[in-house]
């Protein structure tokens, strides 16, 4: 099971979309791993797809300026990489991945679509948005389900193709630079900034 919910259009961003927009072959897996994690009790909820340049900017300024806020000690190259971590910057070689179609931000939910708590919020712009930061320490009982959930995310979009970004539990991509980089391949999708993508 898929669920839809476009969580910059409901959350009031002008340039978001009111829908999902992705690459048809990154749909389809998608739907791959929603195959696979039913036999668990588990849907995905999908938050965010392709993404214009113009929500990418107004995304990126705020996430900065909320990470001044919380670290005003940051500043220069040490701001941009935490920045970076969150949020990819506009321009260089490599296109922002949201705004290729080929990533998706997504969690998991329940059969019911009610979303399950994966031990950080989407968008949280902290250490526990990293993938592993459950991994590899002894946990209280209350969070190695948030472990084990994460765990069974990112296995049920491997198997479906999907490279995780190492900063976002909630970030998969396919198809797109960093993709390729893992997979040694060739990018399959480029920048699309318009609202009418071919694909």
């Amino acid at each position: 099971m898929i669920w839809i919910e476009p969580v910059y259009s409901r959350e009031g961003y002008e340039e978001a979309l009111p829908e999902i927009w992705l690459r048809a072959e990154v749909a389809r897996r998608l739907v791959q791993a929603a195959g696979r994690l039913l036999a668990d009790g588990y849907g995905l909820k999908v938050l965010d797809g392709w993404r214009p340049l113009q929500l990418q900017r107004t995304l990126r300024a705020e996430y900065g300026a909320a990470i001044k806020r919380e670290s005003p000690g940051l500043t220069g190259k040490a701001l941009e990489e935490r920045l970076g971590a969150f949020v990819s910057p506009i321009g260089g070689d490599d296109p922002p991945p949201h705004s290729t179609g080929g990533a998706v931000d997504l969690t998991l939910c329940t059969t019911d679509g009610a979303e399950v708590d994966m031990g950080g919020s989407f968008d949280e712009l902290s250490d526990r948005s990293f993938p592993g930061y459950y991994e590899g320490r002894d946990l209280p009982p209350d969070q190695v389900e948030f472990r084990d959930l994460r765990r069974l995310l990112v296995a049920a979009m491997a198997d479906a193709g999907f490279w995780q970004f190492p900063t976002e539990w909630w970030h998969f991509e396919y198809g797109t630079v960093s993709w390729a980089r893992e997979a040694n391949a060739e990018p399959l999708y480029a920048l699309v900034d318009t609202a009418d993508p071919e694909d």
